[in-house]
Formats: structure tokens, C-alpha cells, sequence
């Protein structure tokens, strides 16, 4: 019997001790407390750099340089004739689709 009370003695006092964090690693105060100054800094920073873009663009200076001219295609008429004709084809196939009645065989 006096083993059994030695052994939840221990237990306890270990118990007890692991409650209320003394000395080992984890120091639930400190650790909250760098994460609220890590979230604090990462905010912090993040609206600067956005106040910083907003006011950039609200300036004109975009992120397009103002000699930078973007390449101008013209129109190729003969592609585009070319797909208005297959969709004409596809328009005239499905009118006639839709005005024939289906013909179903029975085996």
C-alpha cells in the first residue's frame, strides 16, 4: 500500500508541476505574444505596400510604363469569313435536324 501512495505522490507532484509550466518550453504568455507581434508586423507591412501600390496607380503610374506599346494586330477577313461560313453550315444542319422527325427502328 505505502508503494501505491509513493507512486501517486510522484505522479501528482509531476502532475502539478506540468500544470503549471515552470521552466520548460512552453510558455503559453510568450508564445501568444509573438504571435500577435508577427500577425501585427505582417499586417503592418501589407498595408503598406498596398497604400504604396494604390497611391502609385491613383498617380498613373501603373504597372504599364508609359513607353511600353502593346503590339497591334489586324484582323485576318479571310479566317473570320471562313468561320462565319462553318457556322452557317452548322445553322442550316441544325434546322434541318430539328425539322425531320427522328426515325427510330425496332430490332
Amino acid at each position: 500500500m505505502e508503494e501505491l501512495e509513493h507512486i501517486l505522490k510522484k505522479f501528482v507532484h509531476r502532475s502539478e508541476a506540468s500544470a503549471r509550466f515552470p521552466h520548460g518550453i512552453v510558455h503559453p504568455r510568450r508564445d501568444w505574444l509573438i504571435i500577435l507581434a508577427v500577425a501585427t508586423l505582417l499586417i503592418l507591412v501589407l498595408s503598406g505596400f498596398s497604400s504604396l501600390l494604390f497611391l502609385r496607380i491613383e498617380q498613373g503610374a501603373a504597372a504599364v510604363e508609359s513607353g511600353f506599346q502593346a503590339p497591334v494586330q489586324s484582323l485576318n477577313r479571310e479566317l473570320l469569313r471562313e468561320n462565319i461560313e462553318l457556322f452557317e453550315e452548322r445553322k442550316s444542319m441544325l434546322e434541318t435536324l430539328r425539322s425531320q422527325k427522328p426515325s427510330i427502328e425496332q430490332p
